[in-house]
This record gives C-alpha cells, structure tokens and sequence, in this order.
C-alpha cells in the first residue's frame, strides 16, 4: 500500500504526464496543415446507341486532393430510375481512353456494391503526379473517350466522346487531429 506521501509524487507524476500530452495535442491542433481538394477536373458525355437513343451518362474526374493524392473516378450512369438499364449487368468491357486510344483505366465491370442506377464505376488513387497530370490533359482535350463493350445484340461496342469539360477549384481548409 502507497504512504500518503508516496500517493502525492505518484498522482503528481501521472498529472505531469497528463499535462505534456494535453499540451503536445494542443500544439498539433494549432499547427495543422492543408487538407481538402486543390483541383477538380471532369469530362462527361452521353452514351448512344446508333438509333441514338440515349443509355447512359458518363463522367469522369481526375483530383488533386491536398497534400498528395491523386484519383481518377470515371462512372456510367442509368437515368435516373432505370436500375441502370439496358446496360447494367450487360457491359462485358469498359475503358477510358484518349482520342488516340490509349488505355487510362480499364473500369471494372462488377456491379454488386454500386448504386441502383450506376452501370460501371472506378475510383482509384493515381500513383504519381505524373499520372495526374496526363489523365487531366487527357480529358482537358474534350476528345477522351469511353469504350464499353456489351452482350447486348446491335449494343456491342458503345463510345462516347467526353466533350463537356469543368476545371473546378478545389476547397482547401486547415486540418487537425481528431
């Protein structure tokens, strides 16, 4: 059992302790750093069958978010309350390409975890700066396309060309420690 003077240095101790913890937390907070998206950069366009009717939308974003990473999301959309029909469950291939038709993503095709609408998705993080920058000029030429391929009869192929272009500021905020 602790002396009434040996409980005293402990509890001062552990106070001491509690103290720097408290203190070095406190100073993190107020230093912070940046955190947020600095750049935004989308491409859409519709996706047509050769009667031109209308299947799906397409939009694909290239991000810097702060302080450094990268990610290329790319999406084809059902209308809304289609289930992603005709296409959901049917496109057997999908790609981001340039207008030369170099590969910048094959998109995966699995359509489990995505929204009721949603026909194919990707969201991955670039590896380098190097790879941001392309995938961004890429799309900045309002010529970068998206390449499906489908079982569905007459709707083997599908392309759509990315024209609408959007460079959007990011938001940068101040980030602390939870």
């Amino acid at each position: 059992m602790l002396t009434n003077p040996e409980l005293r240095a402990t509890r001062r101790a552990a106070r001491a302790v509690a103290l720097a913890v408290a203190t070095l937390s406190l100073s993190g907070c107020r230093l912070g750093w940046d955190c947020g998206t600095e750049l935004r950069t989308t491409a859409s366009g519709t996706v047509r069958d050769a009667a031109n009717v209308t299947l799906a939308t397409v939009q694909a974003e290239v991000r810097h978010e702060v302080p450094t990473r990268y990610w290329l999301s790319t999406g084809v959309m059902g209308s809304g309350g289609s289930a992603g029909a005709p296409l959901k469950g049917r496109v057997t291939r999908a790609r981001l390409v340039t207008e030369s038709g170099e590969l910048i993503s094959e998109i995966p095709t699995g359509t489990s975890t995505l929204y009721v609408d949603v026909i194919v998705a990707l969201n991955i993080e670039l590896p380098s700066r190097t790879d941001y920058e392309r995938v961004r000029a890429a799309l900045l030429t309002g010529r970068a396309k998206v390449i499906i391929e489908t079982d569905l009869a007459g709707r083997e192929r599908l392309e759509t060309t990315l024209t609408e272009i959007r460079d959007l500021p990011g938001e940068i905020q101040r980030c602390s420690p939870a």
